[in-house]
C-alpha cells in the first residue's frame, strides 16, 4: 500500500488518541499495539530529523529503550528499519550501547570533530527503511480493537 494523505491523516488521529492515552493512563497502563505505534512514530522522526547520532547523542531516554524500539519495528513489519538500528549499536564497543546519556556523549567525546560514525547508516535509512505511515496505517487497520 502506498503512504496517501488520507493513511498520513489517519495514522496521526490514531496517534493523536494514543497520546492522550497515554497520558491519562500512563505508558504502562495502554495497550501494547499503542505503545508500538508511539515507539515507531518516535523512532523515525528522530532519525529523520537528526539520525542516528541524534537517536543515541540528543535524546535521555529514546536509546534506553532500544530493545523495545526494535520489538516496535518488527511488530510494525519495519524489518529493514530494525536492521538498520541493529546495525547502529555496532558503532559502539562491543555493539553494547552505553546506557544513560552521559556515559553516551562521553563516547562521542572521544570522536575527531569531522567523524560521524552513522553517516553511512543515516544514508541507507532514507534509502532502505520502510515507509512507515503506510506501515503503521495497515497495523492500525489490522487491530482495530487496540486502537478504540
Amino acid at each position: 500500500m502506498d503512504h496517501t494523505d488520507l493513511d498520513d491523516r489517519f495514522v496521526m488521529a490514531t496517534f493523536d488518541q494514543t497520546s492522550e492515552d497515554v497520558r491519562d493512563k500512563g505508558w504502562d497502563n495502554v495497550r501494547e499495539e499503542q505503545r508500538h505505534l508511539s515507539n515507531v512514530i518516535a523512532f523515525y522522526g528522530k532519525i529523520e530529523n537528526g539520525g542516528f547520532g541524534g537517536f543515541y547523542f540528543d535524546s535521555e531516554y529514546l536509546s534506553d529503550m532500544l530493545n523495545e524500539f526494535s520489538g516496535s519495528l518488527k511488530a510494525v513489519g519495519a524489518f529493514r528499519a530494525e536492521g538498520l538500528l541493529r546495525a547502529s549499536t555496532l558503532k559502539f564497543e562491543g555493539g553494547v550501547v552505553p546506557p544513560g546519556m552521559d556515559a553516551r556523549i562521553s563516547v562521542a567525546q572521544t570522536y575527531p570533530d569531522d567523524f560521524d560514525p552513522f553517516e553511512e547508516l543515516d544514508g541507507r535509512f532514507y534509502v532502505e527503511a520502510e515507509p512507515y505511515i503506510s506501515l503503521l496505517a495497515d497495523y492500525i487497520r489490522a487491530q482495530p480493537t487496540a486502537f478504540k
